[in-house]
């Protein structure tokens, strides 16, 4: 393979995967209150991105200082029993969702929590994780087909959680199949020109 070859790969392949990097945190830092806020609306937007908490009944709560289930940081939860919490894009697109700082509202029992993504391509990823009832927040981190999702959603489902530091990418690594597609085509096309570079001139 000549060099010029090698080096078209590279710069073609160097954005793919260079993606994989968490570009914003969703934190709720910037939020004001004390103790409990029970009010935070149906709908929540920091950093491009937009919760919803898809019950009709109970809005969002934080929880801040002042309060005995405060761990450090301003953290949020859906406040309503069986609630759902859907993630999307500002504008729609696919994104990729990292990782998620978890723990249970009662903080001495283990919580399961579910998380369903809908895919670029159509299908349903799908991945739960349980907390060990330890002090403070856990962080888990998601697997590849989180990597490309329009949004994801998960239930407020007994026992209760809290979430806090939502890890997301606008700018998602292709999922699997693409990649392999776009390595392929890349990989011929080296091929080809890279016996064109190493011929012996006429």
């Amino acid at each position: 393979m000549g060099k010029m070859s090698i080096a078209v790969v590279a710069v073609v392949l160097a954005p793919v995967f260079a993606s994989r990097a968490v570009a914003e945190v969703i934190d709720f830092n910037h939020l004001q209150g004390s103790g409990i806020e029970f009010n935070r609306g149906f709908i929540y937007t920091e950093d491009g991105f937009v919760l919803e908490d898809l019950d009709d009944q109970s809005q969002f709560a934080s929880v801040h200082s002042g309060d005995f289930r405060f761990l450090g940081s301003v953290h949020f939860y859906n406040n309503a029993p069986g609630g759902v919490t859907r993630l999307t894009q500002s504008g729609g697109g696919a994104f990729a969702f990292d990782f998620i700082d978890l723990q249970s509202l009662n903080r001495d029992e283990p919580v399961t929590v579910t998380f369903v993504g809908l895919l670029n391509s159509g299908p349903s990823a799908v991945q739960s994780f349980t907390t060990d009832a330890a002090p403070g927040f856990q962080r888990f981190t998601f697997s590849p087909p989180f990597d490309a999702v329009t949004e994801v959603s998960w239930v407020q489902a007994d026992p209760f959680h809290y979430f806090d530091n939502i890890g997301v990418n606008t700018a998602p690594i292709p999922e699997p199949s693409t990649l392999w597609l776009l390595s392929t085509a890349l990989a011929t096309f080296a091929l080809k020109h890279g016996r064109t570079y190493l011929r012996a001139p006429d």
